[in-house]
């Protein structure tokens, strides 16, 4: 999730300056395998040409990276972080990232598992920006696909 939030800010971090900040948050040694292997999986993400209103909307939309989420529901309060918000003038894309090693097959029913969650996020976003369309999505990082929610 770091990797994807560093690579995807405006200005965005190149590939150095993210594996050296997480490699300084996590005690890592730079060349450690646990930070190459998640440079590889988010920089493939992000240049991947399915993703890239995601990772390079236009500049229209507002995109914010760890959006923290709070508000009062009728069953009570309801916290989170959004890994991913797109605003526009019209909608509302929460995207929230999975790093699970999952079959196509497993990603249906992994998302199903999701579904409240994405829910909460999906009423915030209609308390904070009314009008708006609000769409959910889960992206699986390792096998770059997908899964609206």
């Amino acid at each position: 999730h770091r990797a994807l939030e560093l690579l995807s800010r405006q200005p965005p971090y190149t590939l150095t300056q993210t594996r050296q900040t997480l490699c300084h948050e996590m005690l890592l040694a730079t060349e450690d395998a646990l930070i190459t292997a998640a440079l590889n999986e988010a920089q493939a993400l992000i240049n991947d040409p399915a993703f890239k209103d995601i990772f390079f909307p236009a500049p229209t939309i507002r995109a914010l990276n760890e959006c923290s989420l709070s508000y009062k529901s009728a069953k009570g309060q309801v916290i989170g972080t959004i890994d991913r918000l797109l605003i526009s003038d019209s909608e509302i894309l929460i995207v929230d990232y999975k790093t699970h090693r999952v079959s196509e097959q497993e990603m249906d029913a992994l998302a199903e598992e999701y579904r409240p969650q994405m829910r909460h996020y999906a009423d915030g976003a209609r308390l904070a920006w009314p009008g708006r369309g609000v769409k959910t999505v889960l992206v699986f990082t390792n096998c770059r696909k997908m899964v609206v929610v």
